[in-house]
């Protein structure tokens, strides 16, 4: 309001759940990695030019789980691959290094990683239940609703209706 340039930054992790623990993972996720590269600020800059991360942005945004993705030493990688391998142990070393719990370490990182090994997010998940079962989208998210409120991460969630 007052003419001079400013920036917002949208921060998106924890919301995106769906469940509790969903959202806490994704936050163990962002601040292991935070607090890994924090060691040395420039590392990644160097490594990872920003237009890359901006086409890795638009194409997660578009694929989710099902993109590639430009990396470091011009490395194009499976998304998956790149959680699993790169990222997932340099959050864990993160979260290790600030002193978090290792038991809630290995809780939240596992979440994560069981949604990229099932390559199930709670958007998929929607997509999935409403395709096989030839559901409606009030139907899906009845059962969204009820297995959210069963706290189990998305990844635990069945695709049949419930009986």
């Amino acid at each position: 309001s007052d003419g001079l340039p400013h920036i917002r930054i949208e921060h998106r992790p924890g919301p995106a759940g769906p469940t509790v623990s969903d959202s806490v993972a994704n936050l163990a996720l962002f601040c292991g990695l935070m607090l890994f590269f924090l060691e040395d600020r420039n590392k990644l800059a160097d490594m990872l030019p920003f237009e890359q991360a901006h086409q890795n942005f638009y194409q997660a945004a578009q694929h989710g789980l099902n993109c590639r993705l430009g990396w470091t030493e011009n490395r194009l990688l499976d998304a998956r691959e790149l959680l699993l391998t790169e990222l997932l142990p340099k959050a864990h070393a993160g979260l290790s290094l600030a002193g978090v719990n290792p038991a809630d370490i290995d809780r939240y990182i596992d979440v994560v990683k069981q949604r990229i090994e099932k390559n199930l997010t709670g958007t998929q998940w929607q997509r999935d239940y409403i395709h096989l079962n030839h559901a409606q989208i009030h139907q899906m998210l009845s059962a969204y609703i009820n297995h959210e409120k069963a706290g189990s991460p998305v990844s635990q969630w069945p695709l049949e209706p419930r009986s």
